[in-house]
């Protein structure tokens, strides 16, 4: 197990790089330890299909407490972030006697770990919290960084903080369960840090296996490398005041995306999708980068059924272009795009011309129903 620093929260990387097997988890008693005080109560905030496979051994690695354990289970997917659901977690908390010195430990996925960080955030305006992600999106997304937010009507993430956790415990071992779906939507936000990392993790990350592979561990350490390019970034920039901006490469189209779809595609794969348009606006700028082999590492693990037939079932897909208006990152009424020259380059550009939008977007239809 290796222990890092990312702002105020300590991360876990477990098991799986440094030789320990990887069915042991000790860093679910340690991130206790790396509290500021003795929690008063633990509220587990989870999702039932993660209880269900995984609850009762993380019940058993914490072991007898001296305190209060509750077990709060969320809505799946994206009905967690729900303002109707915020409300009621927050007062859950309060029906469960919870306190300032109260802690929450998300156990999931990105959701739950956005909603319950949120609760963190506000309740008692403010609780400590820690987070053990069990999605390889969440593990390369959520967990870092100290954003957490619900959706609004108008969009996602639009009601949010930063608020991190104080610990993080990133366990490969829960990608073991993972639908070979879930596992192939993560990889989107690992190959989107590939590109913003550059060679040689950018060329390396285009081999990653398209499903959790137990006697191969080369991809571990890949993996943990994704993180660490998120981590680098954030410790350099936490208010996304301008380099943080960079990780919203391939977010602005990807939000559109899941709402004009009501959510039938996972965040991974809007992001992937978000990803190759903006590939094509880079082209279309003037910027000769061949990202060939970057379409196909994202086609391949596309559901092909319901890619495909995107613009049939949902008719607003052709209006995806008005619905990035409602980007919560627009400064002064513009949108700024995250634009991919090379790996290890993006430039950002709010000045972008409806025609090379059009272009653009007629390109990224034609790859998206190969």
């Amino acid at each position: 197990m290796r222990i890092e620093k990312q702002g105020k929260s300590t991360i876990f990387f477990e098991g799986t790089v440094t030789g320990e097997r990887a069915d042991a988890s000790p860093a679910v008693r340690a991130l206790l330890e790396y509290l500021p005080h003795t929690p008063s109560s633990l509220v587990i905030c989870t999702q039932e299909p993660v209880w269900s496979k995984h609850g009762q051994q993380l019940l058993k690695e914490l072991g007898s407490c001296d305190f209060p354990v509750h077990v709060q289970v969320y809505p799946d997917g994206e009905a967690c972030k729900t303002l109707n659901h915020f409300g009621h977690a927050l007062e859950e908390m309060v029906r469960l006697g919870c306190d300032r010195k109260s802690v929450i430990l998300a156990f999931g996925g990105g959701t739950v770990g956005d909603s319950a960080g949120f609760v963190a955030a506000t309740f008692m305006r403010g609780i400590s919290w820690l987070y053990i992600p069990t999605t390889l999106l969440a593990m390369q997304d959520a967990s870092v960084g100290g954003k957490v937010a619900v959706n609004l009507e108008q969009g996602k993430n639009l009601a949010g903080a930063f608020w991190q956790p104080e610990g993080i415990s990133l366990n490969l071992r829960y990608l073991r369960t993972l639908s070979d779906r879930h596992f192939k939507s993560g990889t989107m936000e690992l190959i989107k840090h590939g590109v913003l990392k550059g060679n040689p993790l950018y060329e390396e990350m285009l081999h990653f296996p398209l499903s959790y592979q137990q006697k191969n561990r080369s991809w571990h350490h890949v993996c943990f490398d994704g993180v660490r390019v998120k981590m680098d970034m954030v410790d350099r920039d936490y208010r996304e005041a301008g380099l943080r901006k960079a990780l919203n490469l391939g977010h602005t189209l990807a939000h559109a995306l899941e709402k004009v779809t009501s959510f039938q595609l996972y965040h991974g794969e809007a992001v992937g999708l978000g990803l190759m348009y903006a590939c094509c606006l880079a082209q279309e700028l003037g910027h000769c980068f061949d990202w060939k082999p970057l379409e196909k590492f994202i086609m391949k693990r596309m559901p092909d059924h319901l890619v495909k037939s995107l613009f049939d079932s949902f008719p607003e897909m052709n209006n995806l272009l008005f619905y990035t208006s409602f980007d919560k990152k627009k400064t002064s009424g513009k949108v700024t795009w995250i634009i991919p020259e090379r790996p290890g380059k993006v430039s950002f550009n709010d000045q972008i011309e409806e025609s090379h939008h059009k272009r653009a977007f007629e390109n990224w239809k034609k790859i998206i129903r190969i």
